[in-house]
């Protein structure tokens, strides 16, 4: 008699012992968590790639990043617009002042310095990409587990269906393949299953990795490209408060008085190097 998938599924785990039909609950379990989880990442997934590419766009059109600003609202999530949300709020929060100034006691160390503002924007924007890019990994690790566990935990429910089969071929007198074969068919099922969610699982975890991976690098290079515009404006250039030769000024200037040449003579022509020369040509 023909029987269909669902047919022979049901009838070989309606024969199977408590612990393969636990195993192969369990497997189900984690493959429609794995399938649900893999639909919800491919919409992420997408959309930040449809919506990177939108931005990308919107940028190039643009002549100042006021109108990228101005324009982002019709931009959905992306890293791109993360890093340059990240970026634009560092530029704007810039105090006009900064103290570099040596600090004996740490404690008064400023968290929200502005001593060295180019660091400060690279940092905001670095941490901007990995929280948009924790969103996006965010599940995959259970893909992972789930890909490298479940032929493993289907093994399980398999040797122990084989191993409950042979036992209960001990207390017989007799034995066929007509006895053992629905014992064996019922263990294997288990592995058949583990199989059938770990295929789906590692494929959909290395597809989103690659993914990911390729959205990686347009976000870096996007960050590249905003930090030479930035930088080519000189707008990260260190205050003249926090410039080191403006805080050590009083030292400089004590040695120049140090070490200056005597005041010339009046009458004399203010010339050291002449000075010098003549004394020495000087008869004596």
């Amino acid at each position: 008699m023909d029987e269909n998938l669902w047919t022979l599924v049901s009838n070989t785990v309606s024969g199977s012992g408590s612990i393969e039909k636990s195993v192969f609950y369990l497997l189900t379990a984690f493959s429609l968590v794995s399938w649900c989880l893999f639909f919800i990442k491919l919409y992420d997934v997408i959309q930040s790639r449809r919506n990177s590419q939108r931005f990308l766009e919107l940028f190039d059109g643009a002549d100042r990043f006021g109108s990228v600003m101005t324009a982002s609202h019709t931009v959905g999530l992306s890293p791109l617009l993360a890093i340059f949300k990240a970026g634009m709020a560092t530029l704007e929060n810039r105090r006009p002042g900064g103290n570099c100034s040596v600090i004996s006691d740490p404690r008064q160390i400023a968290l929200n310095t502005d001593a060295n503002p180019d660091a400060m924007l690279v940092q905001n924007m670095q941490q901007a990409s990995m929280a948009e890019f924790g969103r996006l990994q965010k599940g995959l690790g259970f893909l992972a587990t789930v890909g490298s566990t479940a032929p493993f935990i289907g093994l399980f429910g398999t040797v122990w269906g084989i191993m409950d089969t042979f036992r209960g071929l001990g207390t017989m007198k007799s034995a066929s393949i007509a006895v053992v074969a629905p014992g064996i068919s019922s263990a294997l099922i288990a592995t058949a299953a583990g199989l059938a969610v770990a295929i789906p699982a590692v494929m959909a975890y290395n597809w989103f990795l690659a993914a990911i991976d390729d959205l990686q690098d347009l976000t870096d290079g996007f960050m590249d490209r905003m930090l030479a515009l930035i930088r080519a404006t000189g707008c990260l250039a260190p205050n003249a408060a926090a410039s080191p030769a403006h805080a050590y000024a009083p030292v400089l200037n004590a040695i120049s008085t140090q070490f200056a040449p005597p005041a010339a003579a009046p009458g004399e022509p203010h010339n050291p190097g002449v000075q010098a020369t003549a004394k020495q040509a000087a008869p004596t």
